[in-house]
Formats: C-alpha cells, structure tokens, sequence
C-alpha cells in the first residue's frame, strides 16, 4: 500500500465489529484492574499497597495502547510504496522494529517518572538489577508482541481484501453476464413481434422498425451503469409498447398510474420490462379478446412497489412463467438486494398481478 492508503486502513479497522469489541473489552478489564490493585496491599503482612500513576492519565496511556495495538501495530506491515498489500518479511520486520521502538522510547519518556518509583522496591530487592536493563527487557517483549500482532493483523486484512475483491469481480462477471443476457432478448422479443407485421401491414413493420432502433438506442443508454434511473426504463417501456400495439392492435389496451417522483430514483435496470412482457406474452397474446395491461408505480414508506396487471383469459396465465425474462430478473434482484427485494405472481380474477417490492432510501 501506498502511505495514503495504509494511514486510511487504521480508523477503517478501528472501525471493523471485531477490532471494536476487542478494543472496547480490554479497555474496561485493564481499568477495572487498575482501580483494583489501588486496594490491594503488595505485601498483605505490612499492607504496603502498590505504587499507581494518576488514574486519569494511566487511563488516557491504556486507551492509547489499545488502539496503538490493533490499529497501529499492522501499519508497518502494510506499507510497501507500492500496489502490494503487505511488505515483505524482512522489510515488514525492519519497519515493525523501528515503529515499535519509536512507541517504546516515546511511552518510556512519558512514563519515565512513574517507572522510576514503580521499580524503586525492585531495585531494593534485587542488587544489580538497574532501571536500564528493565526498560531494554520489557522494550524487546513490546516489540517482538506487537510486531507479531502487527503481522497478524495486516495478514488477516489481506486474506479479507482478497476474498471480497474475488467476490466483487465474481457478481461483477455474473452481472455483465445477466445484462448481456438481457438486452438481446429484449430486442429478440420485439423483432419477432415485428415479423408478424410484415406480410399484413408494411407501414406498420416500417414504423415498428424505426421504434426497435429506438428501443435499441435506449438500451445502449442503460451503458455499464449498476443503477439507472427509473425514468429511462418507463421511457424504455413506452417504446416497447409502442412496438407490442402494432403488433396486436386493438386487443392491448395499457394503463399507466406511476409516481411522477419515481423518474428520479436510480434501480438496477431493466426491472418493469420483463413483467410487462411477460403480462403480453402469457396474458393478452394468448387471449383472443385481448386485454388491458396496468403498470403501476408508487413509494410505500422505505420501498419502491412496481406493479404489471393484465386482464388475458389464458390456461398459461395461471402458470408461473420460467422464461429468460423474468429468470434472469429473479437473478439480477438477488444479486443486486439479496433478500431484501420480493417478487410475488398472484391471480385475482380477472387480473393476473406481478408486484416487485424493492428498498429504497431517500
């Protein structure tokens, strides 16, 4: 990582449930055993209790060396100046030792005082052992634990990064997947609705070629886009139906009631189409009177519900359809919303409903 990207990853891990929690729970056992030992004689015969620094700034030193140990100690680690996640082991371990003993002498200095008084009874009980050799002794175990957490840490991280960049580009696969699976069927559905056309009425075909270019125009718009807004796919579906009343004539009859406000909300593209042509396809097509499709659209509270309607008279339908259009919108809502988003097929005579409820915020 570059610096910039290795001093990000520090308040982005204090951040992580698990960094968190543990910060959070050492914190409190290291205070509740500061304030115990206050109350604790060192030597129970003589009540003697133990030297404490002030319990406002021991807290403030505890508080520090938590989140210098699950924050800071991976920082090392990750700096390598280049792409790379982690540093190499030696440069790893040579930058964890110099970090690690710029933090031991800057503690010690503000500690100096208080080490002094706390080893004074050692020093009385223990000829030959110096003040010095303590802090060199307890310097290495910091910086040998530390750099071994540090490691840890940064590896974790890694592994992490890894599995979610290996997921990432696995939807993203399946989605451009899914997308290029779609637009091609749309166009397909619509040339074949035209073939129909040609032998009866040619300035209907001619007209209905000249709405498929516009349909093909408005499915290049859609781009490489995740998320495009709703308008562009009602746009989108006034061509479509356009393409469909030549075809059928008086036998389609089509009511809109859509939020105006739904123009502007950003979804996953392509979500209406299908249930419309699946309403024509399964419902009004295969009726001989013909029927009425409704589309509808409204907010309700913190989701979007986009509602097809159709009248036909049909045995097909009753049925659930497993076409590509509505399978590989199945797919695409997965994807996109998990378990958030539903889909449900419902018959209420005379009207077959397909109601898609998905989140939103505003």
């Amino acid at each position: 990582m570059l610096m910039k990207d290795a001093l990000w990853a520090i308040p982005r891990r204090l951040r992580s449930p698990l960094i968190l929690s543990l910060t959070i729970g050492i914190f409190i056992l290291q205070t509740g055993l500061l304030f115990a030992t206050r109350f604790i004689p060192v030597n129970p015969s003589d009540g003697a209790l133990p030297f404490q620094p002030a319990p406002l700034k021991a807290i403030l030193l505890y508080g520090f060396g938590i989140i210098y140990l699950f924050g800071l100690t991976p920082f090392p680690w990750q700096w390598t100046r280049d792409d790379r996640p982690m540093a190499s082991v030696l440069r790893g371990a040579l930058q964890a030792l110099i970090f690690g003993l710029l933090y031991a002498l800057g503690t010690t200095l503000i500690n100096w005082g208080d080490i002094q008084r706390t080893m004074a009874p050692l020093l009385i009980k223990l000829p030959g052992f110096s003040v010095p050799i303590f802090i060199v002794m307890t310097t290495l175990m910091s910086v040998i634990f530390n750099g071994v957490i540090g490691y840890a840490l940064a590896l974790w991280e890694t592994r992490r990064q890894e599995k979610a960049e290996a997921l990432r580009q696995t939807e993203e696969a399946r989605w451009t997947l899914l997308k290029a699976q779609m637009s091609p069927h749309v166009l397909l559905n619509s040339l074949n609705g035209l073939a129909e056309l040609v032998r009866e009425d040619e300035a209907a075909a001619i007209k209905g070629m000249r709405d498929l270019a516009e349909i093909y125009r408005q499915l290049l718009s859609f781009g490489d886009a995740p998320k495009v807004p709703l308008e562009k796919e009602r746009r989108l579906l006034e061509s479509y139906l356009a393409v469909e009343k030549l075809r059928l004539g008086e036998q389609l009859h089509v009511e809109w009631d859509w939020d105006p406000q739904l123009d502007g909300i950003a979804t996953i593209p392509l979500l209406v189409q299908p249930l419309v042509e699946n309403a024509i396809k399964h419902g009004i097509a295969a009726d001989p009177q013909g029927g009425t499709v409704r589309i509808q659209g409204r907010i309700e509270g913190a989701r979007l519900l986009l509602t097809v309607a159709n009248t036909g008279q049909s045995n097909s339908s009753r049925k659930r359809s497993t076409g590509v259009g509505l399978a590989n919108l199945k797919s695409r809502l997965e994807l996109a919303y998990g378990g958030k988003a539903q889909f449900h097929l419902v018959r209420e005579s005379p009207w077959t409903r397909a109601e898609l409820q998905i989140p939103w915020e505003a």
